[in-house]
């Protein structure tokens, strides 16, 4: 299985092998991308937290053998 998120800035789609949360920023990871990624910036912790919460439930409830994300901008 593959996971492509598209960056909250819209610059960068790339495979995430590992989903991290750096302050308010959620950080993917992969072995293009073994220094990380910032896929998105949040207005706190707890907002990246939930935004983590997503990625897993999209995760878990994808049928397929790529998984294709856009990261939301914060409101």
């Amino acid at each position: 299985m593959s996971f492509w998120v598209r960056s909250q800035d819209k610059k960068n789609l790339v495979v995430v092998d590992r989903f991290v949360i750096a302050g308010n920023k959620i950080k993917g990871y992969s072995q293009l991308t073994p220094l990380g990624i910032t896929l998105g910036k949040y207005s706190s912790k707890e907002r990246a937290r939930a935004m983590l919460d997503t990625l897993q439930s999209k995760i878990s409830s994808a049928p397929g053998l790529h998984i294709f994300y856009e990261m939301p901008r914060e409101m």
